[in-house]
């Protein structure tokens, strides 16, 4: 009976976090045709930062019980989940994901080697206080630097209509993130309890299932986007979280104690298939402006690469 329960809480909790992402989605559109700003840059400061609380929620939780490679290794799959399962699986879907207006080649070669860094950091398993504070140095000058890119220096007039109506949106965004977070939020408790009865690890759950948990907004704002054929909202999204989510470990390195994070496990196969795949990325997202659907396809086998080597790694014999 109990695990009649589990299932129903998850299928419930699936239509929360479609129901949110739908709310948020549509928000962001009409807040970028109001503003006339780009779809990518609404959606890397708002969805970015939004379908993120579920990742600071774990942060917040782990700190407090003092389990700090619960949330380490939900950041570090998270960057996983969202560039070698989740755009994959929209270019996959969508036959492909254009990307013309989305960055440039400077911009997305710092955000890579932005996003590459704490898994290269944390090979020895520990993070320093230099370490933390270079992350957030890197946060900043990279999101500045995509933020400034995007806007290119246009100032945008908000009358007291449009905002009337971008504040109606954000009361949406507002609306569709509780729901997003709550349901995101219980289904990752779902996914824990099932995970014990197995005996799963505390880091392969934290790699592989939380870190895919609190990624259904994303894969859900995804799924909404290429319905309404605005898979740039979605590119934006994916980027501006993963960054967040460099950023939230480098904060919780900072307020853990003496300013460090130790951490158990293997953490090489995560900067060999983080780099790799990143790199990988990066071309194939600049030769033709565009994830194509067999590109996505390699970069999907690379995420089922990556499960099995860490399944092999970390799950004791």
């Amino acid at each position: 009976m109990p695990e009649d329960n589990n299932l129903l809480i998850a299928i419930f909790s699936f239509l929360g976090i479609y129901l949110g992402s739908e709310l948020v989605v549509h928000a962001v559109l009409k807040i970028s045709r109001r503003l006339h700003t780009s779809s990518f840059l609404v959606s890397f400061l708002l969805l970015g930062l939004i379908s993120s609380l579920t990742e600071v929620s774990v942060a917040f939780n782990s700190y407090i019980n003092q389990e700090l490679e619960i949330s380490v290794g939900n950041l570090l799959g998270a960057i996983v989940v969202l560039f070698f399962l989740v755009v994959p699986f929209l270019a996959i879907a969508g036959n492909g994901i254009k990307l013309q207006h989305s960055f440039n080649k400077l911009n997305l070669i710092l955000g890579l080697i932005f996003l590459i860094l704490p898994s290269v950091f944390l090979i020895n398993a520990h993070l320093s206080l230099t370490e933390s504070i270079i992350l957030i140095i890197g946060y900043v000058f990279t999101a500045g630097s995509l933020i400034l890119t995007s806007t290119n220096g246009k100032k945008h007039k908000l009358t007291k209509r449009v905002g009337l109506s971008v504040g109606l949106q954000v009361l949406k965004i507002v609306a569709g993130s509780w729901i997003l977070i709550m349901s995101s939020n219980l289904l990752v408790k779902e996914t824990i309890l099932l995970a014990e009865k197995f005996g799963i690890s505390t880091f392969v759950i934290s790699l592989i299932g939380i870190s895919l948990g609190t990624n259904l907004p994303e894969i859900s704002l995804g799924v909404r986007s290429i319905m309404e054929g605005k898979k740039d909202v979605a590119f934006g999204n994916y980027l501006g979280s993963a960054l967040f989510n460099v950023l939230i470990l480098s904060v919780l390195g900072l307020v853990s104690k003496n300013n460090e994070i130790h951490v158990s496990g293997n953490f090489l196969p995560i900067a060999i298939v983080t780099i790799t795949g990143l790199i990988a990325f990066y071309f194939f997202a600049t030769s033709k402006r565009e994830i194509s659907r067999r590109e996505g396809i390699y970069l999907l086998l690379l995420y089922i690469a990556f499960l099995i080597t860490e399944i092999l790694y970390q799950v004791p014999a």
